[in-house]
């Protein structure tokens, strides 16, 4: 994402691109699996946004940096920055990105067991869905609900509310989510029992991942095939994919 241009009052021109250029470097460490690289210069980003008082921006970063967390599989730690990020939305100029963050952290609460949090959430997420002006707000949003009936054990209604988050992704063209849906989808039908519809949905997000070089996704593309390949009772498939994802990790 290129850097922002502002006018040259207060000489905030120079300080916006900086602290672009450190958010787009998180972005790009932490799609190959530099996490702890990544974080830094998030970090360095929010403290200049931080110093031009720029909540919008400031709600992003937060953004971002949970989802590293959530790429280590570290949920709490990507709740506690999440959380941040939402408590900045009534001071953020950008109403569409809030529906996102309100999506994402209600997914979150859902993942860590604070499903009361998580309806609240949507609840907010609904409220702000008018502001909504692009496909990635959706994607979330239909994300979210699909992690909320997931939660409920009704899996005909996650898989319905995951393909829909695919639907817009494939609008969007988000790496993250195009890699993500078919999982998730995938992670459902297996909880249904419907095996052969889950093997397609894993092999098309491992396929996504590979094609975009998403690291993480491809690591859990192949746990989610080792995962269903055992479910089957098939343990010697399900160990061979186990072995393949430890050697993809070891190469990283």
């Amino acid at each position: 994402m290129a850097a922002m241009k502002y006018s040259l009052v207060k000489n905030k021109s120079k300080d916006y691109g900086l602290a672009a250029v450190y958010n787009n470097l998180g972005g790009i460490l932490s799609l190959i699996n530099e996490w702890e690289s990544a974080q830094k210069y998030y970090l360095k980003a929010l403290l200049e946004y931080e110093k031009l008082k720029d909540t919008t921006r400031m709600l992003t970063v937060y953004f971002n940096i949970a989802f590293v967390y959530s790429d280590m599989d570290e949920w709490n730690k990507s709740y506690a920055q999440m959380h941040k990020s939402v408590q900045l939305i009534r001071g953020s100029g950008n109403k569409s990105q809030n529906v996102t963050a309100c999506s994402r952290l209600a997914t979150i609460c859902f993942k860590t067991g604070r499903p009361e949090e998580g309806l609240n959430y949507l609840k907010k997420a609904d409220s702000l869905l008018h502001y909504s002006s692009n496909s990635i707000d959706l994607t979330y949003y239909h994300h979210a609900f699909g992690e909320y009936y997931r939660y409920r054990n009704d899996w005909p209604k996650a898989i319905d509310q995951h393909k829909m988050a695919y639907q817009y992704a494939m609008i969007w063209g988000d790496p993250y989510y195009l890699a993500e849906e078919p999982n998730e989808i995938g992670r459902d039908y297996l909880r249904y029992g419907r095996y052969d519809s889950a093997e397609i949905y894993f092999k098309k997000s491992l396929n996504i991942a590979n094609r975009f070089n998403y690291k993480p996704k491809v690591l859990l593309a192949l746990s989610s095939l080792s995962e269903l390949e055992e479910a089957k009772g098939n343990i010697i498939k399900a160990y061979e994919y186990k072995t393949k994802q430890a050697l993809y990790a070891d190469s990283l």
